[in-house]
Order: C-alpha cells, then sequence, then structure tokens
C-alpha cells in the first residue's frame, strides 16, 4: 500500500479512535465526505456520491477498509449498480477526493471488492425527498495517492428522482394501491416490506392465506417527473409473501392499510 502525505478538502471529516475488536486494540480512521467532493469511478463511468464514509481498520498489523456511499440517481449510477451486482467479490473502483473547483485532491484505488449492500432508498408515495442508492463495501487492498489537481469530470448528468415517483406490480394482484416500499437490497435472495390502501385488502390477503403468494414476479419502477417515462426498473422473481401487518386509526380503529413482507430474488437493474 502506498500512502502519500495530503490535505483533505475543506468537506472531508477525518476521525481517529482506538476501539477493541474480537479482544483485540484496533485503530480506526473514518473519513465522511459531503456531496460534491468524491467521486466514484466503476469501469469507465464516473458519478458523483451524494455523502460517503470511509473507515480502514487496523487489527495485528493488518490494514481492512471499509465504506457505504450514496449514490445520486443517473444512467450511469444505474448502470455501476448493475455492473456491482454481477461483481462476484473481484470488482475494483477509484475514489477521487477533489475539491470545490472539482480539482483532485486525493485517489483511492480500491481492489478485490465484496458488496455488502447494493440497495435503493424507500420509496413511499408521500415523500419529498429524492431517491439514492446506498454502497456498502469491504476491500483488503487499497492504493492511496494525490490527485495532482486534475479536474474531475462526472459522466452524464443526475437526474433528480423522487423517492413518491415509484411504479409497483406484482402478478395476480392489484398494486396501483401499493404506498410505500421499504429500503431494497438487491444482492441475493432479498427480503422488503409493502404498504397497501386497505381498499386492496381483501385480494391480498386471500393470496397470503391460500399459499398462492408464492413463486410471484413483477417489478419496481422509479419514473420521471411526468410519472410516465421510467428512469429505471428492477424486476423480481421467486417472490413469497413473509408477513402480515394490519395498521389501525385510533380514532375509527378502522383499517387504513396494510402491509406485507416480501421476499424476492432482484435480477440485474435497468433503466427501461
Amino acid at each position: 500500500m502506498h500512502t502519500s502525505k495530503h490535505r483533505l478538502p475543506v468537506a472531508a471529516v477525518l476521525l481517529l479512535a482506538f476501539v477493541f475488536i474480537s479482544g483485540q486494540v484496533a485503530a480506526q480512521i473514518q473519513k465522511t465526505f459531503t456531496p460534491k467532493t468524491l467521486y466514484l469511478t466503476y469501469g469507465n463511468m464516473t458519478v458523483p456520491t451524494k455523502s460517503a464514509r470511509l473507515l480502514d481498520t487496523l487489527i495485528n498489523g493488518r490494514l481492512s477498509y471499509t465504506g457505504t456511499m450514496d449514490l445520486v440517481i443517473s444512467d450511469e449510477s444505474i448502470g455501476i449498480i448493475s455492473s456491482m451486482q454481477q461483481a462476484n467479490g473481484r470488482a475494483s473502483f477509484t475514489l477521487t477526493s477533489a475539491d470545490f473547483d472539482f480539482r483532485a485532491k486525493e485517489v483511492l484505488n480500491y481492489s478485490d471488492v465484496s458488496f455488502r449492500e447494493i440497495s435503493i432508498s424507500s420509496l413511499d408515495g408521500a415523500s419529498k425527498d429524492a431517491a439514492r442508492f446506498t454502497v456498502a463495501f469491504s476491500a483488503p487492498n487499497l492504493k492511496q495517492g494525490t490527485g495532482g489537481g486534475t479536474l474531475v469530470q462526472a459522466s452524464g448528468k443526475s437526474k433528480t428522482v423522487l423517492a413518491s415517483n415509484f411504479r409497483f406490480t406484482i402478478n395476480g394482484l392489484p398494486s396501483n394501491r401499493v404506498s410505500a416500499i421499504e429500503k431494497i437490497n438487491f444482492t441475493g435472495n432479498t427480503a422488503f416490506r409493502i404498504t397497501v390502501a386497505a381498499a386492496d385488502e381483501e385480494t391480498w390477503r386471500e393470496f397470503f392465506l391460500s399459499g398462492k403468494g408464492t413463486r410471484l414476479q413483477g417489478s419496481i419502477e422509479l419514473l420521471a417527473p411526468n410519472m410516465k417515462d421510467v428512469v429505471f426498473r428492477a424486476d423480481f422473481n421467486d417472490a413469497s409473501f413473509q408477513s402480515w401487518e394490519r395498521e389501525y386509526d385510533s380514532s375509527s380503529e378502522k383499517i387504513q392499510r396494510f402491509a406485507v413482507g416480501v421476499r424476492a430474488r432482484f435480477a440485474m437493474l435497468t433503466t427501461k
């Protein structure tokens, strides 16, 4: 590992701590980055991170590297997420720290990366927040150097996609009243929770009780502001209902909506 002396950008926060891990004293260095100060390059695509936390841990003379980063929604970040889904622990990527003039100050090259989480934030019809991807990773190898002040240029343009602009479908069931979907991890066979208006409860409940709620297929789409154009699509299969939850209004004691726990396997994300 090559380590260079460098000055962190103003928007990066450095934290040094000593902790106990498995009975051993470990030194940890954590860096926290804010928007437009850290860029991810994966393959030939470079995208800005919305935020990031990077942690270096030293135990018995051995370094390990972990991190979490949020990505804004764009065609490029969707392509990166799709590639990460297929990486199988052999990925490599570069994180470049830049100043507010987009000049590179620090370059971090990670190799043999494993992705612990590749997810999309919770979707909610009442939300005014932007949807985002989250990537959590670990890596045994890091090469670190200065950026040399080169200009960092992002690929394409980010898109403001609201967490409320989504469409959920699942075969055999009415889904236009699905009001919320909890955060979904796209790695492997994943569990998530959907909330549906009570008007559709009878049909969904019958599927749940009869055992029909197995090996289902469906999709989740994020939509552009016009609510027609598809920004990205995630297809799932082998879905099964795992749990059923009812929510009551304390004033009327009537069921307003219900929630279903689902487990499914997601295919590669697409932009349409």
